[in-house]
């Protein structure tokens, strides 16, 4: 059996939720039926107020309430069942990520709640980032000690992409900016084109463009290209 570090497990968890968003938008109107099917606590937030769109059945199970209730109660379930230094710390952090509305950003952070009836509360691990074309942030929560058992069955379930699972850290570390680049530049665009469409000089783009194969460690336009796919920028 493998030995996977901490740092590994948190990684992968962030990993899972770009394969479950790209799974999403590949079953359209079906999404709904997939979520109940993913191992872990999966659910859309509304980027305006953070409230409960959707919870998938995982997560009904666990906070005891159902879709309705928590459309019905919005924010006042965030306020009556997480623990008091969440609620007060996590918005701080949450609502400037939620400002810049980068759908290529994952923000992570540990919260603790409580069950419909329960007192006690429960430390789960959460990552959300925006949903590609939607209004809503799409997140998913594991206990800490479900973390690693979880992320290899949801590998298993959507199939393990390991040039995803290299090139994360690459993809983590490049800019909005340097993000718009490489989508045109793998969308078959010039140096010209791309800097009449952003607005800025041609020595700027390759300037762009040296960062990006530097950070991407992507050799020539073909590895750009099959870099773009994997992380939907294409």
């Amino acid at each position: 059996m493998s030995y996977r570090t901490d740092l590994e497990i948190f990684l992968g968890q962030q990993i899972d939720l770009l394969r479950i968003e790209k799974a999403i938008l590949e079953h359209g109107k079906d999404w709904k039926d997939f979520l109940n099917d993913i191992p872990g606590f999966i659910h859309m937030n509304l980027k305006k107020d953070i409230s409960v769109a959707f919870m998938n059945k995982t997560g009904t199970n666990e906070t005891g309430f159902t879709n309705i209730e928590l459309n019905e109660l919005g924010y006042s379930y965030q306020e009556q069942h997480l623990d008091p230094y969440s609620l007060h710390i996590t918005p701080k952090k949450l609502v400037p990520f939620i400002k810049r509305d980068d759908e290529n950003k994952i923000f992570s952070f540990a919260q603790s709640f409580r069950r419909r009836e329960g007192k006690k509360y429960n430390l789960i691990y959460t990552v959300t980032k925006p949903l590609r074309g939607g209004n809503s942030l799409l997140t998913y929560s594991l206990s800490m000690k479900e973390m690693g058992i979880m992320s290899k069955k949801v590998s298993r379930l959507l199939r393990e992409n390991e040039f995803l699972h290299n090139n994360f850290l690459c993809y983590q570390s490049l800019t909005p900016k340097e993000i718009e680049v490489l989508t045109l530049l793998a969308s078959g665009n010039t140096n010209k084109e791309i800097s009449e469409q952003l607005f800025i000089s041609i020595d700027t783009v390759k300037q762009h463009r040296k960062i990006i194969k530097r950070k991407t460690e992507c050799r020539n336009i073909v590895e750009l290209v099959r870099f773009a796919q994997a992380f939907d920028l294409i």
